[in-house]
């Protein structure tokens, strides 16, 4: 992405003198040489603009970084609310950055080009998650875009032959769409090439969660995906017994994509806002 400079002193112009100082405070106290602090609390009260300071420290952080030699910024908002986070983004983000507004969730991370800077110029990653779609996996199906994913991840891994058209229902299930399995299709046909380069990892973590499950009794996620398959097969309808089988291949599934996409992440910064 080219262009991202920051005019830090305009960004640091914006705000409150106390937003301000506690910004320049904050970053000092957290990238100081000697005994740098790795967490540091700001606890003002509502309506101060902790989302200004947090701003302002993030400005500091992407010029103090590129100052050094650091080509590329990995920094991540984790906000309560989806719909707060996606606000608080706008604020956070300094003029000339550009954040990955369509990575809401962890799991989706494996499609994001993220930006690794080119020695000359800066790669910023600045995106916003929340704790109850991101880190709560459980049996949650979650979005249709995620179970599409999953999608594109199995049929890359275990074959295409085997996600004939009741295998293929397991994943557009209760999605609110005109002919979702064509959509399910389409869009794994879209993600098939972006995922290319996280499949080396989907596949050895793929087959550690299989080697620990069958240490532990629990049928492989290959088994569950097989059974699901062919108790679909020639139904109408998707029967009770097998929502339970399907929740928890989709919800392990979900886990392992969350984990692909940590991995690619090199957080410098990390914001928890009314976390």
């Amino acid at each position: 992405m080219m262009g991202q400079h920051i005019d830090i002193e305009a960004v640091l112009a914006d705000l409150k003198d106390f937003q301000r100082q506690t910004a320049h405070w904050t970053f000092k106290r957290m990238f100081a040489e000697r005994d740098p602090a790795i967490r540091f609390l700001v606890a003002d009260e509502v309506g101060l603009g902790k989302t200004h300071v947090a701003r302002g420290v993030i400005a500091q952080v992407i010029d103090h970084l590129r100052r050094t030699g650091d080509s590329r910024q990995d920094i991540v908002y984790v906000c309560s609310n989806a719909a707060i986070a996606r606000q608080n983004l706008r604020k956070l983000v300094p003029e000339g950055i550009k954040p990955l507004e369509e990575i809401e969730r962890l799991t989706m991370l494996p499609l994001a080009n993220l930006n690794r800077g080119d020695g000359r110029q800066t790669g910023v990653n600045l995106l916003a998650i929340t704790p109850g779609t991101s880190l709560k996996f459980g049996r949650s199906t979650g979005m249709f875009r995620e179970r599409c994913l999953a999608y594109a991840f199995l049929r890359a891994s275990w074959g295409a032959s085997v996600m004939n058209a009741p295998a293929r229902r397991i994943f557009w299930y209760g999605a609110w769409a005109n002919d979702p399995d064509k959509r399910l299709r389409l869009t794994e046909r879209w993600y098939r090439p972006r995922i290319q380069g996280s499949l080396r990892d989907f596949d050895a973590l793929l087959t550690q969660v299989e080697q620990s499950r069958r240490a532990d009794g629990r049928r492989a996620l290959r088994k569950l995906f097989d059974d699901l398959a062919n108790g679909l097969a020639w139904k109408r309808t998707f029967p009770d017994s097998l929502h339970g089988a399907r929740n928890e291949l989709i919800g392990e599934v979900r886990r392992i994509m969350a984990i692909v996409g940590i991995a690619r992440l090199q957080p410098d910064l990390v914001i928890l806002d009314e976390f």
